[in-house]
């Protein structure tokens, strides 16, 4: 089974969406002092300054999500990038039937652990592979509609069937 995996509007979206909401808190919090002790605007302060860190990495964490295939054998899980720079990297949200990845060799076998699933999205991490960082995987039903029912079972059945972080076989 192969799987397309490309950035996903909807996810920037819906973080742009938690960092407005977080920053209306802020606001309406600020609003609502009246004689407020003076550490009180700094910990304002403070809230501000983190909230813009962690707004700029997020920006950065979605801007480099991986994009390729994600390929399950019967055994093991792999992940194919694109090869093309990030600028020019595209997917289709064709049939995977129309749109097949290379035959070239896949990479390593990987662990894959659903970190949130949404039922219409899944974040995903493959890990496992000695001295590679783990992989974040945003998978969507829109890229494959027709496989999506099937890749959320194989999902689910092979972290069952994977020993947990850390065991051994």
């Amino acid at each position: 089974m192969q799987y397309p995996v490309s950035t996903d509007p909807a996810l920037a979206a819906g973080l742009l969406l938690l960092g407005m909401t977080v920053a209306s808190v802020l606001a309406s919090w600020r609003l609502g002092w009246q004689n407020a002790p003076d550490w009180l605007g700094m910990v304002w302060a403070l809230a501000w300054a983190w909230l813009l860190l962690m707004g700029w990495r997020g920006w950065h964490w979605y801007r480099r999500l991986p994009q390729g295939w994600l390929h399950w054998t019967g055994e093991h899980w792999s992940f194919k990038p694109l090869s093309a720079p990030r600028g020019q990297q595209q997917l289709q949200t064709a049939p995977i039937d129309e749109q097949k990845a290379s035959d070239t060799p896949l990479p390593q076998a990987w662990q894959c652990r659903i970190a949130l699933d949404l039922q219409w999205g899944m974040l995903v991490r493959l890990h496992g592979v000695p001295r590679a960082p783990a992989q974040w995987l945003w998978l969507r039903n829109v890229m494959a509609p027709a496989d999506w029912a099937l890749l959320r079972a194989v999902l689910h059945w092979s972290q069952r069937s994977q020993p947990a972080d850390g065991e051994r076989r």
